[in-house]
């Protein structure tokens, strides 16, 4: 599935991950009396059994090693997390039409799970990073961010880098039903990417402009994440 999803970037079709912590980890299927059996050994891919090609785990440990920001841009960093979404690049296209200027924050899109960007090899060399914001995980301060960067493809990647963007499309999020101004800047946003990204590979209109290097992002991970 996942090789699937990375030829199709390569071969120009935009992506959009409206959640966060994608692409974590990495399953096989086996039978068991004859039933599907779903095994991964998540934190310890290195007592799985089998050989390489067939090793579960986190992506960033099974052999060879790939994390999830070469795809999504991002990788996952916190479990649990509730924090405010602020917008860092105003002038990034999927923003046009929300009136969201530099600072501005929404309450509680940050949920559940959350990612953010890494000034690692693996990431993105042209990662536009679109929002900021600072919270506390497990009594470690870290940060969040969606990001947006484009392939030599010309495919367009958008990351919300948030579990609760999708259910804030639908306006309703247990424990909370999100005030009007916050639902229509995540609807705003969602239609404005889908629109471009329906007319082709989006990097020939609305290539990305890198920024990693302006923000203050560890390149390792400081908190418990998972």
């Amino acid at each position: 599935m996942r090789r699937r999803v990375r030829q199709a970037r390569d071969e120009g079709t935009n992506l959009t991950f409206l959640g966060a912590n994608t692409m974590y980890w990495g399953v096989r299927v086996e039978s068991l009396n004859s039933e599907p059996l779903v095994v991964g050994y998540r934190a310890d891919a290195d007592v799985d059994p089998v050989g390489p090609r067939q090793q579960t785990g986190r992506f960033r440990d099974i052999s060879p090693a790939e994390s999830e920001n070469t795809l999504t841009g991002m990788q996952y960093e916190c479990f649990p997390v509730d924090a405010p979404y602020r917008v860092d690049s105003p002038g990034w296209w999927g923003f046009r039409g929300t009136h969201a200027r530099y600072g501005a924050t929404y309450d509680h899109i940050v949920w559940v799970e959350a990612d953010r960007a890494y000034p690692l090899r693996t990431t993105p060399g042209n990662l536009q990073v679109l929002s900021y914001a600072t919270y506390s995980c497990n009594g470690v301060r870290t940060v969040t961010n969606s990001s947006y960067y484009t392939a030599p493809s010309g495919a367009g990647v958008f990351d919300a880098g948030t579990l609760r963007w999708s259910c804030a499309l639908r306006g309703r999020c247990p424990p909370w039903n999100l005030p009007r101004r916050t639902v229509d800047f995540v609807q705003q946003v969602t239609r404005k990417v889908l629109e471009v990204f329906a007319r082709g590979p989006a990097g020939r209109t609305h290539p990305a402009h890198g920024n990693v290097a302006r923000f203050h992002l560890p390149a390792a991970n400081l908190v418990p994440s998972s």
